[in-house]
């Protein structure tokens, strides 16, 4: 191929979103630890719209046929954990899930009064970013925005219900924990796994790429390799950048991309413009491409360098991975 990016040979496992480069600080673990185990959770609105209501009733109905028995036999699988974990979080991405991750499962993480599997001690944390409103002046906005919460929901529970189902196939136990159904604090174990922090004021999640989204958890006794956490004060970084990366061309485009266009495009139909013009456009749009991208890979490496004894990822191991990540 003549033209390839550093994302054409892109493990697989690690997702279209760069989390492997988020500095890491496992003292996270304690400020979670120190959280008191909360009620099981359950929506706290009631459904607005009839689609919002059929979601929901989708949702009970996925996590209600989840195959929890495992199988009567193991199947042959790696025992090297970090083996075991390229699969899983493989099969979530093939899933479509936006971010995943895996983390130990401490005790606090449990609901109150939940009956707790025998040997359930790792996590698969699942996130699905929400999906896109319609457009003002769309008939579908009016029945779709009320319910972009629960069909992401929907979406990534049905996801951890086929992941557990799988799991389980393998011969080990596994449940789906979802909205509605579930024993787990979705939102800490979210933490745990290195998928968001947070906010010290409003103690609301905040994840560095993805503005809203939906969770759900697979717990299971199957041993995988676990991540280190983000540190907390780094999020906010990590969210400029990527807003960086994502303004600069909406910012700088109609700026110079118009006058270009009308001034070699020009033709003696105002309202019609010559391939010349267009032809310009699409070659100034690769220039503008190529000098973002080499500015952000740089602000990007210098941060990384900055901070990268603290960004260790040392898989731990079936008996040697630490309580909390």
């Amino acid at each position: 191929m003549w033209f390839s990016t550093r994302a054409d040979s892109r493990p697989y496992h690690l997702g279209t979103y760069p989390l492997e480069g988020l500095p890491r600080d496992p003292s996270v673990a304690m400020a979670e630890a120190a959280l008191a185990p909360i009620a099981a959770p359950a929506y706290d609105t009631p459904a607005e719209g009839p689609l919002a209501a059929a979601l929901r009733d989708y949702l009970g109905i996925f996590a209600a046929n989840a195959v929890r028995e495992p199988a009567a036999a193991r199947a042959p699988v790696p025992d090297d954990p970090q083996r075991r974990m390229v699969d899983v979080k493989g099969y979530a991405y093939f899933m479509n899930a936006s971010q995943v991750g895996i983390c130990r499962l401490p005790d606090n993480a449990w609901c109150r009064g939940a009956e707790r599997p025998a040997g359930h001690d790792h996590a698969v944390v699942l996130l699905l970013a929400h999906g896109r409103v319609p457009e003002q002046g769309n008939p579908a906005r009016d029945w779709v925005a009320p319910a972009v919460r629960e069909g992401a929901d929907c979406r990534i529970g049905g996801i951890a219900v086929c992941l557990a189902g799988h799991i389980a196939q393998l011969g080990w136990s596994a449940e789906p924990h979802v909205v509605g159904a579930g024993s787990v604090d979705a939102e800490r174990l979210a933490v745990l796994a290195g998928l968001a922090v947070r906010d010290p004021d409003s103690g609301r999640l905040r994840n560095p790429y993805v503005d809203a989204f939906s969770l759900a958890v697979v717990t299971t006794d199957y041993a995988l390799a676990v991540e280190c956490l983000p540190r907390k004060e780094d999020h906010a970084k990590d969210l400029a950048l990527w807003g960086i990366a994502a303004f600069l061309g909406t910012m700088f485009g109609p700026c110079i991309s118009g006058p270009l266009l009308s001034y070699v495009g020009k033709t003696e139909d105002p309202q019609h413009y010559s391939p010349a013009g267009y032809n310009a456009l699409m070659i100034t749009g690769v220039v503008y491409s190529l000098v973002c991208g080499a500015v952000v890979t740089r602000v990007s490496r210098d941060h990384k360098e900055d901070t990268q004894a603290d960004a260790t990822l040392e898989p731990a191991g079936e008996d040697e991975a630490p309580d909390a990540v």
